[in-house]
């Protein structure tokens, strides 16, 4: 009697098994995240990165990135819909993948953007990596930052 009973409990637990084996099939699976894509970018927010120090607004604020950059590509989810969801944030992007002179100024073992605060021009200017996220008030320097984190810390104070 025993063993019929752990044979029938077994059988059922196995068709249990197996039924929802089959039955997941059915069931839909979860959709993936959207993946944003840098073109996304609203075009009026384009400038190029000669065009840094050029802009009208009294205070506003440049994302420089790299396409083909590995922290620029797992960035852009954050990034690309910030500035969709900000449109009338002085933002603008710079794509800085053709940039022959991007790090010409950028001096022997420097990490720390903070000399670029002050600047006014791109004489002596720079980024050190990107993404960069660089502020400007009267087209002057007044942050130059770094990295996915220090990008999203700034960004973050103006939700």
């Amino acid at each position: 009697m025993k063993k019929k009973i752990l044979t029938l409990s077994f059988s059922i637990l196995s068709l249990f098994s197996l039924s929802s084996c089959f039955f997941n099939f059915w069931i839909e699976e979860e959709e993936e995240e959207y993946q944003y894509d840098y073109t996304e970018l609203p075009p009026d927010k384009k400038i190029e990165y000669a065009e840094l120090f050029d802009q009208d607004d009294i205070f506003y604020m440049v994302y420089c990135y790299s396409p083909g950059c590995q922290a620029c590509s797992s960035f852009r989810n954050y990034i690309v819909p910030y500035f969709l969801d900000h449109p009338n944030l002085p933002l603008y992007y710079a794509n800085v993948t053709f940039v022959d002179t991007l790090y010409d100024n950028l001096p022997d073992g420097a990490y720390d953007t903070s000399s670029t605060i002050g600047m006014s021009s791109m004489d002596e200017f720079y980024i050190f990596a990107t993404p960069s996220l660089v502020g400007f008030y009267e087209n002057i320097v007044i942050f130059n930052e770094w990295g996915n984190s220090a990008v999203q810390a700034i960004l973050d104070q103006f939700n």
